[in-house]
């Protein structure tokens, strides 16, 4: 059930904080869905370099929670045709595991852009491909890199709102 808490108030994330170039696709039932570009786009790829460099930490967490530990997942950026180019959606993954290198999980989200993929398919992933990861620990978000780009570029009084609504607290536990 959180998980649906969580994915509400990304959609409330989606909506805030973002360059002009990006856009929104609304999705009832599901969160907004945002294509980042531009000054948006630098900080989530710094965001995606960070939740790289520190994914052995939600190995560990997985591999031995916490008590207090709640919710894990990761992010898998999937490949779809975009014109001539190829271009990427960003989806959480739930009911993670790790093994033999690699992550499984279940899509966690509706695709907007990525044929042929649904909400609950089953997925792998290698850990270099994770974009992101999440752990939820005695209601801390910890790690959700992409989460806390999006959020630190709204505007204050929209961080503000984003905060009463996001059932977790954000930073140092």
């Amino acid at each position: 059930m959180r998980i649906f808490v969580i994915l509400a108030c990304l959609a409330c994330l989606n909506s805030c904080g973002r360059s002009k170039s990006d856009s929104v696709v609304k999705r009832e039932g599901n969160p907004d869905y945002i294509r980042v570009e531009g000054a948006s786009e630098e900080k989530m790829k710094q965001a995606v370099a960070q939740s790289r460099k520190e994914i052995g930490t939600f190995i560990e967490a997985l591999a031995n929670p916490k008590a207090s530990q709640t919710h894990f997942s990761v992010k898998k950026p999937f490949p779809y045709q975009d014109g001539d180019a190829t271009s990427h959606e960003h989806i959480w993954l739930s009911d993670v595991s790790f093994r033999d290198g690699k992550f499984h999980g279940r899509v966690g989200n509706e695709p907007v852009d990525v044929k042929g993929l649904k909400l609950g398919d089953e997925v792998e992933l290698a850990k270099e491909e994770a974009s992101d990861w999440m752990i939820i620990d005695d209601d801390h978000l910890i790690g959700g890199y992409t989460i806390i780009a999006l959020r630190e570029a709204m505007p204050p009084d929209e961080q503000k709102e984003f905060d009463a609504h996001f059932p977790y607290k954000i930073g140092a536990k």
